[in-house]
């Protein structure tokens, strides 16, 4: 065989060594070519030509199979369900069943029964006492895993529950025919493995044609690519016929039906013959039969003349169990690789292992996953996911405020026979990072701290940083994920963006953005100030939102539009002095404001101008003046109200009069 090199994708998963195969054939006997009796697919007659039911056909099978392993060593995996001999669909012929439960994405230990039923043509008998024949025997059933050169023999063998054989791949094998897990499905067009096919005829040889007796024989072959260990089979010929016990060995015959093979060491097999519940079974065991090596056998027995007619039909049936250290008996396994996706995402993930099976019975395979309960900034989401079994296809949704996070989706496989396996689905949620907003003076240093996830926590050792497009030249992104600002004077008050390109450590890259508000430090503003017309007051120098002073150097100049009683004096402080021209009210003055750095900035200072309060019982609407007494001057009036003077005065009055009294009293004394 010519070698194809290929690359493993994977070391082969750990097989069970000596996996053991039961194969089960049978035929049906076929009239010579030309007959004028035409079998129908449907028909079936015994070999007196009385009606047969395929369920009879059936039963005999079924205790070919039972019989195989009553005599089989303990070790030997029996079919949990040993009704399944075929009923009339060609695929039914290769069956697998667990024998015993299979672990998740293991090979196990199973039954793999193949049968064969063929259903041949009739008898021909040219009389009563005449010896009857037919050449050769027709196929319904597949007798063989490929590879034998005969196309009758090749049937593709097909798994009822969804299961599948396996075998190792080498390098013969082509590399887009291996699985993920190192390993080749044996399928109908693969090299076979085992050839387990059985012709039959019947005539005059072996009898006593003389009063009219039938042979009824049966040739078995044998051929395996593989080495096979405990052979056993056993073979039974229709009801009435005698078995000959003369057959103890192997035949030595031709080949030619499997190229390339040699023939096995007939030393390797016994033959024996047992009788069990009335039928006579042929026994053929071997301990081993080398790889790449065919052997035949052929059986025969005595048919009574009165035991048939023209038109009849002969069968045989036989049930075969070995061990192959090389093949694999599992489930096939799908599989969907280790994701990780962003909050928010679509997720779509092929199946990348064994194709899910299609068309089993008595079920049809599913494949059902369970919801996942999503962790969010918010507490927890339930999400669906689903598989399409057509095509493998696992979709769900992940939430948008979903936080960093492992999930596990088991997903479970339940086979057409009922059998199940759960195959876990990893889907990991991916920290987002994000930045706090960050203010920053002009002419300052800050640092952006290093961002955080969703959930607070700090970003996953081994991200990576990197400046994004147009970052501002006063930021620079740090290695470790914090920014450093500078931002000078020159710099506009305002909020700015700084785009980080943050690679996770699994590959992921995403850009965040760095809010950073640049203010100015320096904004100083002035007091309020209220005045009384013809008065004078001083504001003093404005200060910075903080209390502190504008920077040593600063100076001020009045702005637009200053009212001429208000002086802007240099260290930055307000004089005003309104007149009583000066109308009351609010009135801003505009102060040009200097920097040391050659910025500058025009602030505002508001102020009040009120009007004096006129004197007690004066109208200041109407009166300028207050009338002199007799030999006195003239006072104008100030608007003052004097209402105040009188209880002022009237005490002082009193307090004069009493001390002008005590005195008079004293020089009066003083006199006396």
């Amino acid at each position: 065989m010519k070698e194809k090199k290929f690359s493993r994708r994977r070391a082969m998963r750990a097989r069970v060594s000596g996996l053991a195969l039961a194969l089960f054939a049978g035929i049906l006997p076929t009239a010579l070519a030309g007959s004028a009796v035409a079998q129908t697919a449907s028909a079936y007659v015994d070999s007196k030509g009385n009606p047969v039911t395929i369920e009879q056909l059936r039963q005999a099978g079924n205790d070919t199979v039972a019989f195989l392993y009553e005599g089989a060593a303990a070790d030997v995996p029996r079919p949990a369900d040993m009704d399944i001999w075929p009923s009339g669909d060609v695929y039914d012929s290769f069956n697998i069943q667990p024998v015993t439960p299979i672990a998740d994405g293991e090979v196990g230990m199973c039954a793999v029964t193949m049968m064969g039923q063929s259903q041949g043509f009739n008898i021909v008998r040219t009389s009563p006492t005449a010896v009857g024949s037919y050449r050769d025997v027709t196929r319904d059933f597949a007798q063989t895993t490929p590879l034998v050169a005969q196309t009758r023999y090749d049937q593709q063998p097909q798994f009822d529950n969804g299961y599948m054989l396996t075998r190792p791949a080498t390098t013969a094998d082509a590399a887009d025919a291996l699985t993920e897990s190192g390993r080749v499905q044996v399928v109908g067009a693969d090299a076979g493995y085992f050839t387990l096919a059985m012709d039959g005829w019947g005539d005059h040889y072996y009898v006593n044609a003389a009063i009219g007796e039938m042979n009824q024989s049966s040739r078995l072959r044998i051929a395996t690519a593989e080495d096979v260990n405990n052979f056993r089979l056993v073979l039974r010929l229709d009801s009435v016929t005698d078995v000959d016990h003369s057959v103890t060995a192997m035949n030595n015959w031709t080949g030619w039906w499997a190229p390339g093979y040699t023939q096995a060491p007939s030393a390797n097999f016994t033959v024996t013959y047992e009788v069990s519940n009335g039928v006579t079974y042929a026994i053929v065991e071997a301990t081993t039969i080398p790889a790449d090596t065919w052997a035949t056998i052929t059986f025969h027995g005595r048919v009574p003349a009165d035991a048939y007619v023209a038109g009849g039909q002969l069968f045989s049936w036989s049930a075969a169990t070995a061990s192959f250290p090389n093949l694999g008996c599992e489930m096939p396994t799908p599989r969907w690789d280790e994701t990780s996706h962003f909050p928010g995402a679509s997720v779509s993930l092929p199946n990348v292992g064994d194709v899910i099976p299609q068309g089993t019975t008595p079920a049809e395979t599913t494949v059902t996953a369970a919801s996942i309960d999503w962790a969010t900034t918010t507490g927890t989401t339930t999400g669906e996911v689903s598989i399409d079994a057509a095509t493998g296809v696992l979709t769900t949704e992940v939430p948008a405020d979903a936080v960093p996070g492992t999930y596990t989706v088991p997903v479970t496989i339940t086979y057409g026979d009922g059998t199940s396996q759960i195959v876990d689905v990893i889907i990991n949620v991916l920290p987002v990072a994000a930045y706090l907003d960050t203010t920053v003076n002009q002419g300052e240093t800050a640092t952006v701290a290093a961002p955080l996830d969703q959930a607070g926590n700090a970003m996953p050792e081994g991200t990576t940083y990197a400046p994004g497009t147009d970052v501002p030249a006063w930021a620079t992104v740090n290695a470790d994920g914090t920014i450093t600002v500078s931002p000078d004077a020159t710099v506009p008050a305002d909020v700015y963006e700084v785009p980080v390109v943050v690679t996770l450590p699994s590959g992921e890259v995403t850009t965040v953005i760095a809010k950073v508000t640049v203010v100015n430090p320096n904004a100083p503003a002035y007091e309020n100030g209220t005045v009384k017309q013809s008065e004078t007051i001083t504001i003093p120098t404005p200060a910075n939102p903080d209390g502190s002073a504008p920077p040593e150097g600063t100076t001020y100049a009045p702005g637009d539009n200053v009212p001429s009683w208000v002086a802007v004096n240099e260290d930055g402080t307000l004089t005003a002095s309104p007149g009583t021209d000066v109308a009351p009210g609010d009135y801003s003055v505009n102060v040009l404001v200097n920097y040391p750095d050659g910025s500058t900035a025009t602030i505002t200072a508001v102020i009040t101008v009120v009007a004096p309060v006129p004197p007690v019982g004066t109208d200041p609407a109407t009166t300028a003046s207050v009338a002199p007494a007799a030999g006195g001057s003239s006072l104008a009036s100030t608007g003052a109200d004097a209402s105040g003077l009188v209880w002022f005065a009237a005490p002082i009055a009193f307090a004069g009069a009493a001390l002008l009294f005590t005195a008079r009293r004293r020089g009066q004394r003083d006199h006396n």
